[in-house]
């Protein structure tokens, strides 16, 4: 092929935007790129700041309108869902514990965590191939090294794996990231054969509440269209 596409998707501590976006910006620089585009950027966030100068010496790029990507803030005083919404959720509920026993919250944490974390990378990559999405886990070495990252950051309580399990079989699960008072779902996935019990709303509300709890003040869903967001 006469070109190619590098797509990055990188967790940064925001403690050190202010290193990391001259480290990128020189990145950039080196690199003999035709075409730049930074996908997902909220209006508020440190990586369009000017006095970082990370996008200040790109004089062809333009803003256009992203997709939604809703934050939520939590109250742990005030259930998740009102009224039908949460009529709705209780019958998703209802139908899962109609069919065994039923687990909702963290996995453990560390090693003990781990084989968790390859159960829903396994997971993650089955379902994502039906969607034709992104498998993120299958680039470089990530397969191997993510359950390893996220069993460290576990301990130190920077992230975690919530899921939900039916007769100890993980239904859905989602890898969430928590610093200063805030939860941001990474990824998500379900089981295909339980796309039927609306796992996404019922993975959603009981991470938003756990996270709640736990003392965040907002969840951040990500970017996208999915109806459950």
């Amino acid at each position: 092929a006469s070109w190619h596409s590098c797509f990055n998707d990188a967790v940064i501590d925001p403690d050190h935007g202010a290193a990391v976006l001259p480290a990128l910006a020189q990145a950039l620089d080196s690199l003999p790129w035709e075409e730049l585009a930074i996908t997902r950027v909220r209006e508020d966030a440190w990586l369009l700041d000017s006095s970082l100068g990370f996008l200040e010496h790109i004089p062809r790029l333009q803003r256009e309108a992203g997709e939604p990507a809703p934050r939520v803030t939590l109250h742990p005083d005030r259930p998740m869902l009102s009224g039908p919404d949460n009529q709705e959720l209780r019958r998703r509920l209802r139908r899962l514990q109609e069919q065994g026993t039923v687990r909702i919250g963290w996995e453990d944490a560390g090693i003990t965590g781990r084989e968790a974390t390859v159960e829903f990378v396994a997971m993650h990559g089955r379902l994502k191939a039906y969607q034709q999405q992104t498998l993120t886990f299958t680039f470089g070495t990530a397969t191997r090294d993510f359950p390893d990252w996220l069993a460290e950051e576990s301990i130190a309580g920077r992230a975690g794996l919530f899921s939900v399990r039916l007769n100890g079989r993980m239904l859905g699960g989602s890898v969430i990231l928590r610093a200063k008072a805030q939860s941001f779902s990474y990824r998500s996935a379900w089981d295909l054969d339980s796309a039927k019990y609306g796992l996404g709303v019922v993975l959603m509300t009981q991470a938003m509440a756990a996270c709640g709890a736990a003392g965040d003040i907002t969840f951040d869903l990500g970017p996208g269209r999915e109806p459950y967001k």
